[in-house]
């Protein structure tokens, strides 16, 4: 629930990067390591509380989402955006640690597949692609 109260005194702006993911520390890390560089981020701990947050007029520039979530899955959330056109544009970034089984959601707009545990000089590369006003390359 903080993730909640933090993101709703930025509710008209509009994040970096939204963090979906189960997963209080990793979530928290990711959010302070983006803080770190720069990227503007916030956080929900499932995908229902991400779509909540999206349909409510929080637009970052791209999504981090984890898949294997209770409430609603990552799989439930991609399937969610389809009856909301605006949301589909912002490019999704699957950070999960599965290894089989579901197929990763096709997206038109994805910002790649990262394997927990995730390299974050590859997530942070891929975000910064994605967003018009960083695109700074990493070596």
């Amino acid at each position: 629930m903080v993730q909640v109260v933090e993101a709703s005194r930025n509710w008209f702006s509009s994040p970096d990067v939204l963090v979906v993911d189960d997963d209080e520390a990793l979530r928290e890390g990711l959010i302070d390591l983006f803080r770190l560089e720069g990227v503007s981020a916030v956080g929900a701990e499932s995908g229902a509380e991400a779509l909540f947050l999206l349909r409510a007029g929080l637009h970052p520039g791209v999504i981090l989402l984890d898949l294997d979530m209770p409430v609603m899955s990552g799989w439930d959330f991609v399937r969610a955006l389809e009856h909301h056109p605006a949301l589909l544009r912002i490019p999704i970034a699957i950070v999960s640690g599965i290894t089989s089984g579901r197929d990763i959601p096709p997206r038109e707009a994805d910002a790649g597949f990262f394997k927990k545990p995730v390299n974050f000089d590859a997530l942070l590369a891929a975000v910064d692609q994605r967003l018009p006003h960083r695109g700074v390359p990493r070596s």
